[in-house]
């Protein structure tokens, strides 16, 4: 006779749901979204170094750019790398919360009731998320310090053009004015129409059929 012992696993998955819904009720969402923005600023840091071509050099890109302000290889290479230091101080701030966050939750989960440590973590993450996003404008003196006088001169006709933006397209939707070449489409073509069935002479519907 072959006895089934069955107590001991129902005990084992009741202690492993009721650890997974503990572990469920203390996860935070923030926590979540937190990394994941870290991670995709990290993401975006390595994307956006600068690796050579084949067969030739890297070609930076902002070609408009370049022409209107006659940028220099070496001054676009200087801006991107200002842009590039502004994302490394956002990505810290939120490795710093994330390192913070693990360890509160590590404590919450322990059931530990150590209120100064606690609660001082829970004030540095207040801080570090008051810091983000970090301020532009050391970023912007850094970038400006880039150019030379005479292209600084130029910049004022950019901030009248982007002011201005809504305003043209207004008129291109009313056919006031052409839209940039660079921005019209060509029409897609229009697909070819399906063949219909032939039926053979002779041949009688189902629904003439009695």
């Amino acid at each position: 006779r072959r006895v089934r012992r069955t107590g001991n696993r129902g005990g084992g998955v009741a202690k492993a749901k009721s650890n997974q819904t503990e572990i469920q009720e203390t996860d935070s969402p923030f926590m979540f979204r937190t990394m994941l923005i870290a991670v995709m600023l990290l993401a975006g840091v390595v994307s956006a170094q600068e690796t050579p071509r084949p067969g030739g050099p890297f070609v930076p890109a902002f070609n408009e750019l370049r022409q209107y302000l006659s940028l220099t290889d070496a001054q676009v290479t200087s801006l991107q790398q200002v842009q590039a230091n502004r994302r490394d101080a956002e990505a810290a701030i939120y490795r710093q919360i994330a390192e913070k966050q693990r360890t509160l939750y590590g404590l919450l989960r322990a059931g530990s009731n150590d209120a100064p440590q606690i609660g001082q973590l829970m004030i540095d993450i207040n801080n570090l998320q008051r810091r983000i996003p970090v301020s532009a404008e050391p970023y912007r003196a850094a970038a400006l310090a880039i150019l030379t006088d005479q292209q600084k001169t130029k910049l004022p006709a950019l901030v009248e053009a982007l002011r201005l933006v809504p305003t043209a397209y207004q008129a291109v939707s009313l056919n006031l004015i052409d839209a940039p070449a660079a921005y019209i489409r060509e029409p897609m073509p229009l697909p070819m129409p399906m063949p219909m069935p032939v039926r053979p002479a002779g041949e009688e519907t189902d629904s003439a059929q009695p």
